[in-house]
């Protein structure tokens, strides 16, 4: 069947969500219980939706589909269900949608409407979002809650004022504040609107949810929930009082003009609602995560982790294991000008015989990284496919890069449809392409941040490792990369690289840096001991790296960050001094000039009136930057803010940025700083931290 070219824009869009890495495949798994199996592979389910796990009994069904609930699908246990749950709720009345999302998706569209506003909570769940959004309210988002911003935001006008949060929020699963929320919304005549979906006959008494866990209960004007959580049923259903329910009953579209739920799932709803739930509580309390075990074989990233262990062991690996002690044994040493040649796509006679020596060795797996641009990825793998010309031996580029990614004399008829997608589906597409093959040449490695043990039932070993590093490059980071080749597998993989000298020192320290970590499980304190290495005690001084979720960075330079804190009071803990002052004012505290002003997005040049209320705020205030972009979090305009810049015209002492009615000013008048000191950023809020030494300096022992 041809494709209508119509409809070619959605693979454009398609292509951005695989790029932003957001792009989502079904599996087909089958749930047994507390298991599930997919692809063959018993698992233990803790994604479920069933919360409490309540044993299923069986139903007689006696109506699959009617229709709507406003037709002739409103079967008599629906009154029954929905009067439970107003009991449940202490409410007059309830009524039950099909699904959660649906639920507030018809609720909140019908109570709000144009003139009024809704105050929702920045990390309220999607279908709160677009419900808001299908509404013609106007919607001021509060940051996740902070009440300060809140109490602000409520100052502005509306006919009827909404106050819309989770109970339990959905993504990071904190409670919501709802005593200090409910109190600011009564002086404010706000209505109090709780999704409890994730809260709901789980927490409180009797799973009574949030608002009972924190004695709210009578303060909620408006339940919304679901059945497929704490019930693990199915549907969702708002509770409130009768003039509420009956708005939604004759305006709410997503009740309307959908088919009702199925009698039996009501009847199983009920079964599940009257069942011992505090029972099954107590059985889950008894069997609950008391902790959590990461086993890892290079622990090098989480050395300089940002995560806090209970507790750090040493575990024996399983037989065959090849590690880094046996991998690094006897490295071949190279030159760096081999290596920069290489990269640029120029093999010298040095690496014209590893090449060669490599692809003698059939059925395994060559891995080369030594450098992060993918143009010369590119080139090295036009180099390797010309040198050797073998059509048996086949080079792939592993990177997140477009275009041809596979090279080899051997690749005509070979069809594939080319995948830049996660990392597991791509490696997968490679081995499949390599089936073809007797020998693998992988470049680039980014896409392999960890040991990874082959399981490829014609490619199970690697044979040698081309790599390089950085001149600063940091012990974890230099460590974690060299360890790619661990795993198990049938022999030891021979090691070609111009740092031989490094690896050699960090072999000796990283032991040391190991024993930090296990006497340090919290994150705070391993970084101070860490940072604070006696230099006479290790060879390689530099511990710390740049990793995807440890806030450091492997750079020298006085402007790079060493770590970052969320609040003042860590950043002074570790004795950083913040130089910047940062204010925020909302719209209407503004003068009427200064608001036109920035409505008609105007700089602020001298003798302008947001220059002027500028200065009077701010009296050290003198070079003035607009901070563009802010909507799209771009963070280079904070560096002009950085003391000890070498070209003094890129220094700006005053930052601004306008953005959602709200006008954020820093100013940071030091120029040239000696010490640490902590500068808060203006676009993130958080407090970035700098030693004049460089990232990760030693203390001087």
């Amino acid at each position: 069947m041809a494709l209508k070219h119509k409809l070619n824009f959605i693979d454009l869009e398609l292509d951005q969500v695989k790029q932003k890495n957001l792009y989502r495949k079904l599996r087909y798994g089958k749930v047994q219980g507390s298991h599930i199996t997919i692809n063959n592979k018993k698992l233990l389910n803790l994604s479920s939706n069933d919360y409490l796990g309540i044993p299923i009994r069986k139903n007689q069904i006696k109506q699959l589909q009617s229709s709507s609930r406003s037709v002739s699908g409103n079967d008599e246990s629906y009154k029954k269900l929905e009067t439970k749950l107003a009991k449940h709720k202490s409410q007059q009345n309830s009524l039950v949608f099909p699904t959660g999302y649906m639920t507030n998706l018809g609720v909140i569209s019908s109570i709000a409407k144009k003139g009024d506003i809704i105050f929702s909570d920045e990390l309220n769940h999607a279908s709160i979002i677009e419900s808001c959004k299908l509404s013609d309210a106007n919607i001021s988002v509060y940051k996740h809650n902070d009440m300060e911003d809140l109490k602000i935001k409520l100052k502005q006008k509306g006919k009827n004022k909404f106050v819309i949060t989770e109970g339990v929020f959905s993504m990071d699963g904190d409670l919501s504040h709802l005593k200090q929320i409910t109190e600011i919304a009564e002086k404010s005549e706000a209505i109090t609107i709780v999704d409890d979906a994730h809260g709901d006959f789980v927490i409180g008494k009797d799973g009574k949810g949030t608002p009972n866990y924190f004695k709210v209960s009578k303060k909620i004007d408006l339940y919304i929930s679901s059945l497929s959580k704490g019930l693990g049923s199915f549907g969702g259903y708002v509770a409130s009082q009768n003039n509420v329910i009956d708005l939604c009953i004759n305006k709410s579209k997503s009740f309307i003009y959908t088919s009702a739920l199925p009698s039996f799932l009501i009847e199983h709803t009920l079964q599940r609602f009257e069942s011992n739930r505090e029972k099954q509580k107590k059985k889950l309390e008894y069997h609950k995560v008391e902790e959590i075990i990461c086993v890892t074989a290079t622990p090098f990233t989480e050395m300089v982790s940002t995560t806090d262990f209970n507790e750090i062991k040493e575990i024996e690996p399983g037989e065959g294991y090849i590690g880094i002690d046996q991998t690094l044994k006897e490295p071949v040493e190279l030159e760096n000008e081999d290596i920069t040649e290489f990269n640029s796509g120029i093999l010298s006679p040095e690496i014209m015989q590893i090449l060669s020596s490599e692809n003698s060795k059939k059925n395994t797996v060559t891995l080369i990284s030594t450098t992060t641009r993918m143009e010369g990825h590119k080139l090295q793998c036009h180099a390797i496919e010309k040198y050797l010309n073998d059509p048996k031996t086949l080079v792939v580029e592993l990177n997140s890069n477009k275009g041809n990614k596979y090279f080899s004399p051997g690749m005509e008829g070979i069809l594939f449809q080319p995948y830049y997608g996660s990392r597991g589906d791509q490696l997968a597409q490679l081995f499949s392409v390599a089936n073809n093959f007797e020998k693998l040449f992988i470049v680039g490695g980014g896409m392999l941040d960890r040991s990874v043990t082959l399981k490829s039932k014609k490619f199970n070993s690697f044979s040698g490792y081309i790599y390089s590093a950085g001149r600063e490059v940091a012990l974890s980071s230099l460590l974690q990369k060299a360890s790619r080749t661990c795993g198990y597998q049938d022999f030891i993989p021979q090691f070609y690289t111009d740092v031989g000298s490094k690896m050699y020192l960090a072999k000796i320290d990283y032991p040391k840096y190991i024993k930090i970590t296990q006497d340090n499980p919290k994150a705070l304190e391993r970084r101070i001991e860490l940072l604070s290495v006696n230099r006479l005690d290790v060879n390689y001084k530099r511990p710390l790296g740049r990793h995807r979720h440890n806030n450091t960075t492997d750079k020298s330079s006085p402007r790079s960050t060493q770590c970052i804190t969320k609040t003042p009071e860590e950043a002074e803990r570790l004795n950083y001094k913040i130089l910047n002052e940062l204010k925020e004012f909302k719209s209407n505290d503004l003068p009427e000039d200064v608001l036109k002003q920035l409505q008609d997005n105007k700089r602020a040049q001298r003798g302008t009136p947001l220059q002027r209320f500028i200065w009077d705020n701010f009296p050290l205030s003198n070079r003035i930057l607009n901070v563009r972009g802010i909507e799209d979090g771009d963070l280079d305009y904070f560096r002009w803010q950085l003391p000890n810049n070498k070209i003094a015209d890129l220094y700006r002492d005053t930052l601004y940025g306008w953005h959602k009615d709200t006008l954020s000013i820093s100013v940071q008048p030091y120029q040239t700083v000696r010490g640490k000191y902590a500068v808060q950023n203006i676009i993130t809020k958080d407090f970035n931290c700098y030693n004049e030494e460089g990232a990760f300096a030693q203390a001087e022992g």
